[in-house]
């Protein structure tokens, strides 16, 4: 991905996973401040999100909240791909988010 998208490529090596290879599943973990740790990054990772040009996401309440700061700072972006595989039994219908979100005010 760096040869391919060079200075564009945006990650983060401190990135936690637990033994089973989950990232922010994990209620519980060894790492000292792990709770604070956890909304550290998923702050982080909506923030540089919504610092994209352009948006490849699942239906998540991450990119949800990126396009919302995106939206509030008056931008938009010029391309959204949303990898639409369903919603998580417990969670919200993000596709009537989007349909609002998407309509021109």
């Amino acid at each position: 991905m760096q040869q391919e998208f060079g200075e564009y490529l945006v990650y983060y090596k401190d990135i936690y996973r637990n033994d089973i290879g989950d990232t922010f599943v994990s209620v519980t973990s060894e790492r000292k401040y792990h709770h604070y740790l956890q909304g550290y990054e998923v702050l982080r990772d909506m923030f540089t999100l919504a610092n994209c040009r352009a948006l490849v996401t699942g239906l998540t309440n991450v990119s949800f909240c990126a396009k919302i700061m995106k939206l509030s700072m008056d931008d938009d972006y010029e391309d959204e791909c949303i990898l639409d595989k369903g919603i998580a039994k417990s969670g919200m219908d993000g596709r009537d988010f989007y349909k609002m979100w998407n309509k021109k005010l």
